[in-house]
């Protein structure tokens, strides 16, 4: 074999190896787009809050990613005018009812279940935004597949920000 055949062997060899990857990577940008479209509509959780009863808000993620922002339902997203927390502040995301601000509400859902299985369903449904030591943004969905679903955004956004470390919450990858 020549050196010119050797030589279009390799370089139909690189391309053909560019292409898989290409190929392999288009997957991964879908999801990344299909992530930042949910994260940016947003969904609508109960928020519980330091005082007040828990109420129905609208959470989604900033279009620039650098905020998490909460609006009033019937009002939807107002960028310059909503509550929010940036997520250069978050620390931590934590799945279940085990803040302070949790513990101190009782559920707003129905129960439909005993106490110990309504304990059950209302942590597998909620989930809790740390900032630091003094604040958190605690929500709980109406289902554990919509709180899971959710989560997986968050957690993906934070770990790529560097916010959170890719252990947390490993069963959501």
């Amino acid at each position: 074999m020549c050196i010119r055949d050797r030589v279009e062997k390799e370089s139909q060899l690189k391309a053909a190896l560019l292409l898989q990857r290409v190929w392999r990577n288009r997957g991964v940008w879908t999801r990344v787009l299909q992530y930042k479209r949910r994260a940016c509509s947003g969904a609508q959780f109960m928020k519980y809050g330091r005082s007040g009863s828990p109420h129905m808000r609208l959470v989604y993620l900033s279009d620039d990613l650098l905020k998490i922002c909460w609006a009033e339902t019937k009002h939807g997203k107002r960028p310059n005018k909503d509550s929010f927390i940036r997520v250069s502040d978050i620390t931590d995301l934590i799945q279940g009812r085990s803040t302070d601000v949790f513990k101190n509400q009782k559920s707003a859902a129905t129960s439909y279940y005993s106490a110990e299985q309504q304990a059950r369903v209302d942590a597998e449904r909620s989930f809790s935004l740390i900032c630091g030591t003094a604040r958190t943004l605690d929500l709980e969905a109406d289902s554990k597949l919509q709180a899971e679903s959710y989560l997986r955004v968050l957690r993906f956004v934070l770990v790529c920000k560097g916010r959170i470390g890719e252990d947390c919450l490993p069963h959501l990858k």
